[in-house]
């Protein structure tokens, strides 16, 4: 009996160690994306208009509608944000039940060095990179 609940913990630890190193695996490959896979370039409305043969009126009705679209994505985003801060949250908090102290500091420092900078090059991973000091860990934001 004793030997049979060995094995079933020595399995449910190797599938919670699997489990993590599938999470760390797929946090790296995300992380180690182009910065802007996901982004477009900044649209000028005046080589477009040359390029699509867009007159003056229709230059300025594309930029309006992309500028809506624009403003309708920061809004989704703004809005979405809270959702997004609690699962952050909460993942820090599972990683800490499972990672030493410093093996969760070891992995908040890799994210903050390898997080891709923002399309304006600004931010993390921008060339106006925060110091670690100056960026708190998700637990430290939140109080």
């Amino acid at each position: 009996m004793l030997k049979k609940m060995v094995l079933q913990f020595i399995f449910a630890t190797s599938v919670i160690v699997f489990a993590g190193a599938l999470f760390m695996l797929g946090m790296m490959v995300a992380h180690a994306q182009p910065a802007d896979m996901n982004r477009s370039a900044p649209i000028r409305p005046e080589e477009l208009a040359r390029t699509l043969g867009l007159s003056a009126e229709q230059t300025v009705s594309f930029q309006n509608i992309l500028d809506g679209q624009r403003k309708a994505m920061e809004a989704l985003q703004e809005a979405i944000r809270p959702q997004r801060d609690a699962i952050r949250e909460s993942t820090h908090q599972k990683l800490a039940k499972v990672m030493s102290a410093s093996q969760l500091a070891a992995f908040e420092k890799w994210q903050q060095e390898n997080r891709p900078p923002r399309p304006d090059g600004s931010g993390p991973g921008g060339p106006n990179k925060p110091s670690q000091a100056d960026t708190p860990s998700p637990s430290k934001r939140s109080q």
